[in-house]
């Protein structure tokens, strides 16, 4: 190749510009191509017939001539690279002086490589910069989410200690509160038993005293004792029929009082024919349905006559249990 240059060299500008302008090289590629493919049987004469062809073509079909163009088509390469420019294109080229850059075409070049040469270190600039922005960036979140986790961290051992702190100081609050309650209810049992034991020694001696006078044991030791003041009691000393017409005067909240006073009054409370008539007209300020229903199943069996007269707060329900409880079981039963 250094030997094909030395010698074009030595042509005149005129004959390499005829070579160059010709295609000579192009043409010349193109029938050795065509010679080692093919391999006719006469050379000779297959060069005279790709001549001849070659003679028949327009000027603007030789412009394009290939290596290829003399072989037949079944022998052409399926993938033909483009734009292959042959050696002795390269020769004719090179020592062609019309092919030579001129001073413009130098400057242009030197204008587009500095252009080039800029666009890349640009890019190369605005690549190192994003990536150190992208780097500082994933450091500040990370910094972030460290400082985020830190703080939570506090948090949760703050929290920790403060709940324990609070769980202490409600279970000291509730044992406080627990013996507190204690003291007052044992404060309070001792002195509700004080005075039950108080009212109970009272009762009993009260007890006994009234039991020793229906026996007659201390008549005519408390003879003086009892003719007057709250302890006489007259109506122990008269006959059961006699104490039980006195206290038919009496209405159901004064029987319930005299009940209260001994047992011999109990008894006497206790007598049906007190029961037979049941005027609760004059208890109807605190008479409820309650106690309604109490006195009547109390007075049940012996029952016969009701007076309910302005009994204001005795419900709807009260009447129809009083009408189940007592006009079933009496048919001969009054009522007001």
């Amino acid at each position: 190749m250094a030997s094909l240059l030395k010698l074009f060299l030595t042509l005149e500008p005129s004959l390499r510009f005829y070579l160059r302008s010709q295609r000579i090289a192009e043409i010349h590629e193109a029938l050795i191509s065509s010679l080692l493919v093919c391999k006719p049987e006469d050379p000779i004469a297959w060069l005279i017939s790709c001549l001849i062809e070659l003679h028949s073509l327009p000027p603007s079909a030789k412009v394009n001539l290939n290596w290829d163009y003399f072989i037949p088509e079944i022998y052409r390469p399926v993938n033909r690279p483009y734009n292959i420019e042959s050696s002795l294109s390269y020769v004719f080229a090179v020592c062609d002086d019309t092919l030579e850059p001129n001073e413009r075409q130098i400057r242009t070049a030197i204008e587009h490589y500095k252009f080039y040469i800029q666009r890349k270190l640009f890019s190369a600039w605005l690549r190192y910069y994003l990536t150190r922005l992208g780097q500082q960036r994933c450091l500040e979140k990370r910094e972030h989410a460290a400082n985020e986790y830190y703080r939570v961290r506090l948090l949760n051992i703050y929290f920790r200690q403060w709940s324990l702190w609070v769980t202490h100081r409600l279970s000291r609050q509730k044992a406080a509160a627990c013996h507190i309650n204690h003291c007052a209810e044992t404060y309070q049992l001792r002195i509700i038993l004080n005075e039950w034991n108080i009212v109970a020694q009272q009762a009993r001696r009260t007890r006994d005293y009234f039991d020793r006078v229906e026996r007659g044991e201390e008549g005519q030791q408390f003879n003086g004792f009892l003719s007057h003041g709250e302890a006489r009691d007259e109506l122990s000393l008269l006959t059961r029929e006699a104490a039980v017409r006195i206290l038919a005067y009496l209405d159901v909240d004064d029987l319930a009082r005299c009940a209260q006073v001994c047992r011999n009054w109990k008894m006497l409370t206790q007598s049906s024919m007190l029961w037979s008539k049941l005027d609760l007209h004059r208890t109807s300020d605190a008479l409820n349905d309650r106690l309604a229903m109490r006195f009547i199943q109390r007075a049940r069996p012996y029952l016969q006559h009701l007076n309910l007269r302005q009994c204001s707060r005795i419900g709807r329900l009260t009447f129809v249990d009083i009408y189940i409880e007592i006009l079933c079981f009496h048919p001969d039963f009054h009522y007001v």
